[in-house]
């Protein structure tokens, strides 16, 4: 295993001892199913200190599989902005990549921005955005609403882009609905791959 991977499987090992808060998704598509789970940690009463790791997999219908375990050590300002160390280990690759945050979270609202570059000599830059609002509604149940966007470039230009969006209602931390996932590869509209389904959601 080469350096980099194994201090990101180390760094993603360690995080898995220090979790604050879990959630844990299952989409089933028309073309692919897609698994997630993240684990939230804030180090003091300040919220200066967290970490966010998250692990997920798209397994395509006929048995194939892609991938993507990351772990996010934030330190925070108390308007929530503040930088990132990244490790992560994929189908693709491994490495570290360093960026500057916006992190808030409370009870209706979770916000998490992510501009980072590699640490190498290749260009490699993503931007990552996890939103999420969920309003009460009568008695126990609430809104789950959920945006996700990812987008990636290197020295050749556009890679990838992602967008997941999530609209259900859920009652003691667990959600359902229906769920929308695109994929633009190399920024041509011909390669946008649209992937309807539903999900069922665990939060702890």
């Amino acid at each position: 295993m080469k350096p980099a991977r194994l201090l990101s499987l180390l760094f993603l090992l360690a995080s898995v001892h220090f979790v604050h808060a879990q959630n844990f998704e299952l989409m089933t598509g028309t073309k692919r199913m897609f698994f997630d789970v993240k684990y939230i940690k804030i180090f003091d009463g300040h919220k200066n200190l967290s970490l966010l790791s998250r692990t997920r997999a798209n397994v395509e219908y006929d048995g194939n599989a892609d991938l993507f375990t990351g772990t996010y050590l934030n330190y925070s300002v108390k308007a929530g902005f503040g930088g990132t160390v990244v490790g992560r280990i994929s189908s693709t690759g491994s490495g570290f990549d360093i960026g500057v945050h916006y992190f808030k979270v409370s009870p209706k609202f979770f916000a998490y921005i992510l501009p980072t570059v590699q640490i190498t000599d290749e260009l490699f830059f993503t931007y990552l955005a996890f939103l999420r609002y969920s309003p009460m509604l009568k008695k126990d149940w609430k809104i789950n609403s959920s945006l996700e966007l990812f987008s990636a470039f290197n020295n050749g230009g556009h890679l990838k882009s992602l967008q997941r969006i999530r609209l259900g209602v859920g009652k003691k931390g667990y959600s359902f609905g229906l769920a929308l996932d695109f994929v633009e590869k190399g920024g041509r509209l011909e390669d946008v791959d649209t992937n309807p389904g539903v999900f069922v959601q665990k939060q702890f």
